[in-house]
Order: structure tokens, then C-alpha cells, then sequence
């Protein structure tokens, strides 16, 4: 049985074929969802980790581990410090200024 905060993530994502489940609603200026959930708003994937992975720890953000910020498979996201997001994002940065990350994140 799935809890409600689960249902909301399934109804209002959509899977697709390289196994994210992407949000069916516009993002905002980032690129990132939100959703409202019990009088509460959400950054959709979120929203999604604590719905099925467990709590965020004080202080961590979500990693989308398929570098795409509508995903809300709990798969693809893993909770990080804040430093060691930071830290990762800024190689990623390095990485998609070599062109290369046209391999790894789908654009």
C-alpha cells in the first residue's frame, strides 16, 4: 500500500525510458518542480526521498544523480551535504564545459 505523499509522486510523474520519472508540471526558473502536500510546498524531488527513501538529513540537499531536475525517481536522487553538492556540481560544471556531459545528462 502506498502512503499518500507516494500516490501524489505517481500520479503526477511520468516515466520514461532512460528510467527517470519526470514531473508533469512546469519548472520553475532553475528547472526544479514544486508540489504542495499537506499545506506544505515541496521541491517535487524532495518531496519524493522523504516519500520513499526516508527524512533529509539537517543540512543536505538532493543529488539527481541522472542530472535532470525534474526527475523524481528516488533511484536517481541521494542526499549530500551541502558541501560535497557544491563540490560535485562545480565538477560537473567542469565536465559539461568540455562538452563531454552531452554523454552522461540527456540535453
Amino acid at each position: 500500500m502506498f502512503t499518500d505523499a507516494q500516490m501524489l509522486i505517481l500520479d503526477k510523474s511520468t516515466p520514461i525510458g532512460t528510467g527517470c520519472r519526470v514531473w508533469r508540471q512546469a519548472p520553475d526558473r532553475d528547472g526544479y518542480t514544486r508540489v504542495r502536500f499537506q499545506g506544505k510546498r515541496y521541491g517535487s524531488h524532495r518531496l519524493a526521498y522523504e516519500a520513499f527513501v526516508g527524512p533529509i538529513p539537517d543540512g543536505f540537499d538532493i543529488h539527481h544523480e541522472c542530472g535532470y531536475a525534474d526527475c523524481v525517481n528516488p533511484l536517481h536522487l541521494t542526499a549530500l551535504s551541502k558541501e560535497d553538492h557544491r563540490a560535485l556540481h562545480a565538477d560537473v560544471e567542469a565536465l559539461c564545459a568540455s562538452n563531454a556531459c552531452k554523454v552522461y545528462y540527456r540535453q
